[in-house]
């Protein structure tokens, strides 16, 4: 789910829906595969505050292998919405499907990352230049591919407030380190550089949670990292993890051109999930 100025926007498996800022209530809710035709599942939004849009990503889990994008015309959700797709199985990824897209955006471009699902499992950045999408009319540049990164769950762009240098992205890279990249622009035709690791507490991942009146139990995801903001030179993310045999949420504060840690947190009960 984003904010904006006078709404919220939900994306779910398999359901898109807006609601009001004010009031909650709902205005509109319609299957994923109507508001993006072709899609299937795993999407995410958000609301650019640097160009006033909302941007929505889904991903295809069939032999197309596509990531599909919607950007509304306007910073009103409700109103009309210009809608493109890109093949992701092109070059390493020939052959493989994106898995758990992510979704970032700065000053300059969207950014997402896939797990590449095939033979040998990868992780791949794409890039998106923004300029296009905001043209009249609006049409999809040329999208940048970095292939064949190390699987780690997820790599997670950020969500950039204020500018930074490049855009800012982090995985986890074991279980006590975090990895950051940067896209550096000028854009269409970036640069990606290893910005380095950052040593955190040790992690695992988070046991399934009881559902109650169900043998079935909720999935709590993994240890992947689960979305970043940038903002004033630091990277904040967060992820599920286990604590005392139950699910808890760890947050951190990363100097992002640094990569040192700043601060972290565990958010934990003593019974619940």
């Amino acid at each position: 789910g984003a904010i904006g100025p006078n709404h919220f926007v939900e994306t779910v498996n398999r359901n898109f829906a807006v609601y009001n800022r004010v009031t909650g209530g709902q205005l509109t809710n319609i299957l994923l595969g109507s508001f993006l035709p072709g899609s299937n599942g795993d999407p995410r939004v958000l609301f650019d505050q640097h160009s006033g849009r909302w941007f929505v990503l889904v991903t295809d889990f069939d032999a197309g292998a596509r990531i599909y994008i919607a950007m509304s015309l306007t910073d009103n959700p409700m109103g009309s919405w210009y809608k493109t797709s890109f093949v992701t199985a092109l070059g390493a990824d020939a052959g493989k499907w994106p898995d758990y897209p992510t979704l970032g955006v700065d000053a300059n471009g969207l950014y997402m990352a896939a797990y590449m699902v095939g033979s040998t499992s990868t992780m791949t950045i794409f890039v998106v230049d923004k300029s296009p999408l905001l043209g009249n009319p609006p049409s999809l540049g040329p999208v940048n591919a970095f292939r064949n990164l190390t699987w780690e769950g997820a790599i997670q762009p950020a969500h950039t407030f204020g500018t930074a240098t490049g855009e800012y992205l982090v995985s986890w890279n074991s279980s006590t380190r975090l990895r950051v990249r940067r896209v550096n622009p000028p854009l269409p035709a970036p640069t990606l550089t290893e910005v380095g690791f950052v040593t955190v507490s040790s992690f695992s991942d988070p046991p399934d949670a009881p559902a109650l009146g169900s043998s079935t139990p909720l999935d709590t995801v993994d240890k992947r990292l689960m979305m970043a903001i940038y903002r004033n030179g630091f990277l904040w993310t967060c992820h599920t993890i286990a604590v005392s045999g139950r699910a808890g949420c760890r947050w951190y504060q990363v100097n992002a051109a640094a990569h040192s840690l700043v601060q972290s947190g565990t958010v934990s009960d003593a019974t619940k999930y």
